[in-house]
């Protein structure tokens, strides 16, 4: 449920928030309006729900997109004309380039070429999806009605996301009910797809269509939203145990307080176990109900069998955690030496 969930812990909003407010602090559902930066470099204050919902509402009202969009073409009255120089297409350029035109058939139209053939004709033509060959008669008037379907033996659609966005097609994941071709860039769907980091195959992640066609990446990946200094506690980690994730997002059965939780540093053990170390800052983690989370947190992630490391940044307290699996470590912000406390972390993992 969103309303037990925290902004920090949905890397859509996470990877566009740009607030001075802690998005661990803040619930999805809050009806708060907070500052994004967008992938065009917009800022809208907007809810977080909304924003996870429909994305920037500037970048929608200036109709940014990628690529002409066919429907256009319905809407264009015949007798429209650009301005002689201005740079708007004419409405046989913008049929020229859509993605109708682009299924064009190369030999079975002949002696009709795609310059005979308007966006609106009655004449049935053929049509080929090169992708994977099928291929069909209809009219360009039937091609921008009903479904809108890039092959209607496959019944892929136009507009997809696989279309206008081959970079994130190449990281749409293999265990998705269907491909990217099936799927609109704005469109909602029945599951929340998975992807695959193209920079590191290991590297899963579930996410919207919407958030990632909005700049959102590989939460592993990218250091937005991450502190400096986490960073490089983590730089640590990988040079301690040879590799480690950053920003992993953890569910078990196990879990009682969350269904999922995000982890500052994972490092994979022997056997499938796993070490997770968290960096509590002192601004952001000394409020009553912070500490709360971040017990209830410790609490789930020991549950499901993990190694918990806390550091604690001083003036910070104890969590007053108990288990032979959890250990805190005071650290201080002015004075931080990753390597040396990644080297006692390691020293009690081997006593344990």
């Amino acid at each position: 449920m969103l309303s037990a969930t925290a902004v920090a812990d949905v890397p859509e909003l996470l990877s566009d928030w740009d607030s001075p407010d802690d998005p661990a602090m803040l619930a999805v559902t809050t009806h708060r309006t907070f500052r994004f930066r967008c992938a065009n470099g917009h800022h809208p204050n907007v809810t977080p729900q909304r924003y996870l919902d429909d994305g920037c509402y500037i970048c929608r009202q200036r109709g940014l997109r990628t690529g002409p969009n066919p429907d256009v073409l319905e809407e264009l009255d015949e007798s429209y004309t650009p301005l002689q120089d201005s740079g708007v297409p004419s409405l046989d350029e913008l049929w020229r380039a859509s993605e109708i035109a682009s299924q064009w058939h190369p030999t079975r139209n002949l002696p009709l070429t795609l310059k005979d053939v308007g966006p609106r004709s009655r004449r049935a033509v053929w049509w080929r999806a090169q992708e994977c060959g099928h291929e069909w008669l209809a009219t360009p008037g039937e091609r921008q009605k009903r479904q809108r379907r890039r092959c209607p033996e496959c019944r892929t659609v136009l507009d997809s996301l696989g279309y206008h966005y081959p970079d994130l097609e190449a990281e749409w994941a293999d265990t998705n009910p269907v491909s990217a071709w099936f799927v609109r860039p704005t469109g909602h769907t029945d599951f929340v797809p998975e992807w695959r980091c193209s920079l590191n195959p290991s590297h899963r992640w579930r996410m919207s269509s919407v958030a990632r066609v909005n700049g959102a990446g590989c939460p592993e990946c990218q250091p937005s939203g991450k502190s400096q200094i986490e960073l490089l506690y983590f730089d640590a980690a990988e040079r301690t145990f040879g590799i480690a994730s950053s920003g992993r997002l953890l569910t078990s059965p196990t879990f009682e307080s969350r269904a999922s939780w995000r982890v500052d540093i994972a490092v994979p053990l022997p056997e499938d176990q796993l070490l997770i170390i968290e960096y509590d800052g002192a601004y952001w983690h000394s409020a009553d109900e912070k500490q709360a989370v971040d017990k209830r947190k410790s609490v789930d992630l020991l549950a499901s069998g993990a190694y918990v490391v806390r550091l604690r940044e001083a003036p910070l307290g104890s969590l007053e955690v108990i288990n032979d699996r959890y250990l805190e470590i005071v650290v201080y912000s002015q004075a931080p030496h990753p390597l040396e406390t990644l080297a006692s972390v390691r020293e009690w993992l081997d006593k344990n």
